[in-house]
């Protein structure tokens, strides 16, 4: 293994006053809707695979796949 000789600073920074909760509009990741749910539950059943409707809907295919069985489990489908 090599050793590395980039410059790391080790001195840690002064205490900074962070705000309280995120500004509006900037979600770290996208927020799907509920309203758009049973629009996920419909492209499943029609053959996308979940990584094309998460694309679809700004989310990873993990993420629409979760979204869908919460949505199956309220509506009871």
């Amino acid at each position: 293994m090599v050793a590395s000789h980039k410059y790391r600073p080790t001195r840690i920074g002064r205490f900074k006053d962070l705000p309280e909760g995120r500004e509006p509009e900037t979600a770290s990741k996208a927020i799907v809707s509920p309203d758009d749910y049973p629009k996920l539950w419909k492209m499943s059943q029609g053959g996308y695979l979940n990584s094309a409707i998460g694309r679809a809907f700004g989310v990873s295919g993990t993420t629409a796949g979760k979204l869908i069985r919460k949505y199956q489990a309220e509506a009871g489908l």
